[in-house]
């Protein structure tokens, strides 16, 4: 294919994916869960994840719906690595904004750790809710 001598080439290259995960929260589920046992929120979220999804603007996503998002982001997150809920604490991986409009992750502590052996340096994130279920999916990239 050629591009055009007015247009600039575009670079697709994304790098090599070392894990996909996706995970669907019913929001209800852990909205109980959360107001049965209230001490669940610290293991579950980070203080700037619990204030994130309380200072969204009113009308757009309740509160429990982003939580659930952001848990939901956090199981796709072990799953791209393939380890389950005892290998890291749900706090190592924190979902915040990327820009304005999207997004993003960050990991710490064993999180980090196992990320680096698997060679992923780089992760995409998308997030999405209905009243009832929440899903996040993650690609993590060696870039």
């Amino acid at each position: 294919m050629t591009v055009p001598p007015d247009l600039p080439a575009l670079d697709l290259t994304v790098g090599s994916i070392r894990g996909v995960g996706i995970d669907l929260v019913q929001i209800s589920r852990l909205d109980a869960a959360l107001a049965r046992q209230p001490s669940l929120q610290q293991r579950l979220f980070t203080a700037q994840e619990y204030e994130s999804a309380h200072s969204l603007t009113a009308g757009q996503v309740e509160p429990v719906a982003q939580l659930a998002m952001f848990f939901a982001a956090k199981e796709s997150v072990m799953k791209a690595l393939g380890r389950g809920i005892d290998s890291m604490e749900f706090t190592e991986i924190e979902i915040g904004r990327a820009t304005d409009t999207s997004w993003g992750l960050t990991l710490g502590g064993r999180a980090a750790l196992l990320a680096g052996q698997v060679g992923v340096n780089t992760w995409h994130l998308s997030m999405t809710c209905t009243p009832a279920m929440a899903q996040a999916l993650v690609l993590g990239l060696a870039v």
